[in-house]
């Protein structure tokens, strides 16, 4: 099950566009997605698993940057299901500036990749 992160930073323009941003991503999304009866990924930071499912999977890759897409992809390729709970709230920082949003979705790309890559 994943749940909805909201943005707490919001001190500057960047900030603030990111929190639109979550919104329609998250919330649009992954609401569409559960409505079609399946979610994609989890959300990183508000994700909880039954461990049983994990075990079967082999936990996560110590070896990917964005584990979270990793564990979502391992677990539904073994018929497991993502379920997303948009009542499960989680208060995020997000990165201020324009360098540091560049280099979070740099990191983002490349960890996209690699899981792609390896699965």
């Amino acid at each position: 099950v994943t749940g909805n992160p909201r943005i707490r930073t919001r001190s500057t323009l960047v900030g603030k566009i990111q929190v639109g941003e979550y919104s329609s991503i998250i919330g649009l999304i992954k609401r569409t997605q559960r409505i079609y009866g399946n979610v994609f990924t989890v959300s990183g930071v508000i994700a909880a698993f039954r461990r049983s499912a994990l075990a079967e999977v082999g936990y996560w890759s110590d070896d990917m940057i964005t584990e979270d897409i990793d564990i979502s992809w391992k677990l539904q390729l073994n018929q497991w299901t993502i379920f997303y709970e948009p009542r499960a709230l989680c208060w995020i920082l997000m990165p201020e500036t324009l360098k540091g949003l560049w280099k979070q979705r740099l990191r983002w790309a490349q960890g996209g990749a690699e899981v792609f890559l390896k699965n």
